[in-house]
């Protein structure tokens, strides 16, 4: 398995951190403890547009992922949401 990441998925690995960190701050991250959700929907809406929920829908389909290994670039968001403790459906 090739663990050299692309170009593409530094960058995007880049930018997800740093929507990641101006939205997911700890105490934004505990002031939703009690909401109903656990998430800020607007935030994971935005996630979306930065592609998160696609990477494992075919390019036909509408999707499409980086390094064609689709879940080899979801584990990169995976591992920001969790460097970030950041609440969402992934």
């Amino acid at each position: 398995m090739e663990l050299q990441l692309s170009d593409e998925q530094v960058a995007f690995v880049e930018t997800t951190r740093r929507f990641l960190t101006a939205e997911c701050g700890i105490a934004t991250v505990r002031s939703l403890e009690h909401e109903p959700d656990g998430f800020d929907r607007t935030v994971w809406a935005r996630g979306a547009e930065l592609g998160w929920t696609s990477l494992l829908v075919p390019e036909a389909d509408g999707g499409g992922s980086l390094s064609e290994r689709g879940l080899s670039d979801l584990v990169l968001v995976a591992e920001e949401l969790g460097r970030r403790v950041a609440p969402g459906p992934l």
